[in-house]
């Protein structure tokens, strides 16, 4: 639960005119991330929703985009 309260409260401590970079690991991440960040936030999951997270091969793309982000959720 702290985790989570920590994630929060990092993405509303970004200035209101910067947009977050975010990523996460699932799409029920996604969605709850960008639920809590609005506007504030881009967000994109890196597993498609219909894949197991455990099964799934980084690309050089993924790790790229993981690179480039300002946050990371898993």
């Amino acid at each position: 639960m702290k985790r989570l309260l920590f994630i929060f409260l990092c993405l509303f401590a970004v200035s209101a005119h910067a947009r977050l970079s975010v990523m996460t690991a699932s799409q029920d991440l996604k969605s709850l991330v960008e639920f809590v960040g609005g506007d504030e936030v881009s967000v994109e999951a890196i597993a498609p929703g219909n894949f197991d997270l455990h099964s799934i091969e980084p690309r050089p793309s993924m790790v790229f985009k993981v690179k480039k982000a300002d946050m990371l959720v898993r």
